[in-house]
């Protein structure tokens, strides 16, 4: 990551290419997290990614069709699980937001108007803004106590950050003054954010982004 940094660095600095920028959007095509529904009914778990992605788009380019681009793609995501058993119980709620860094290397076919391209490169994944609240069951003689905690580092968060390796594909249509770029991209990320039970992070990511750049 930090030599493609370097790289990325003295792209700019070495070419004094033409740089666009403007912003990309889309939708997961997956999951962000994979829940758990165990049969009993008594543990369980569900997830919800909210279905959009945004964020700036930044692309240099270079010669002989190349051109290098970076995203910051933000997403949101939020999660419950649940243990009963007998005398004693627990209720998670959290919600956070994910940060997604792709530096990509792209290609694109000779065009006037339509340019087919492809791309691939490296990625940084972050979570961010997590907060999980707990609420815990246990039964007594004279009823029932409930406690309630908050924390930004719930037990299923296994890591914060985590490198991928990125492809992709789309077309690149010249309209006017602006470059429209649908693409689907796969990402295979090297590590998961959560790790439990019950939640699990997802390390296969497919996405469909729209990008509009000046």
């Amino acid at each position: 990551m930090r030599l493609l940094g370097l790289f990325v660095l003295s792209a700019f600095c070495v070419f004094p290419q033409p740089v666009t920028f403007g912003i990309k959007a889309g939708a997961p095509l997956d999951g962000l997290l994979d829940a758990t529904q165990f049969p009993p009914g008594n543990q369980g778990a569900t997830s919800t990614t909210n279905p959009y992605i945004i964020g700036p788009t930044v692309e240099l380019r270079l010669p002989r069709n190349l051109s290098i681009e970076v995203d910051a793609l933000f997403r949101h995501y939020r999660y419950q699980w649940y243990v009963y058993l007998s005398g004693s119980g627990a209720h998670t709620t959290a919600i956070g937001n994910a940060w997604e860094f792709p530096i990509l290397v792209k290609y694109k076919l000779p065009g006037r108007f339509l340019k087919p391209y492809i791309d691939g490169g490296a990625a940084f994944d972050r979570v961010e803004g997590l907060s999980a609240i707990i609420n815990s069951y246990t039964a007594t003689e004279s009823g029932s106590t409930t406690m309630t905690t908050q924390t930004s580092s719930p037990l299923e968060l296994e890591h914060r950050t985590s490198p991928g390796v990125v492809t992709g594909g789309g077309i690149d249509i010249h309209m006017l003054f602006l470059h429209v770029s649908p693409e689907i991209r796969y990402t295979r990320w090297s590590l998961q954010h959560f790790r439990a039970d019950y939640v699990n992070s997802s390390q296969n990511q497919v996405e469909f982004l729209l990008g509009v750049t000046f």
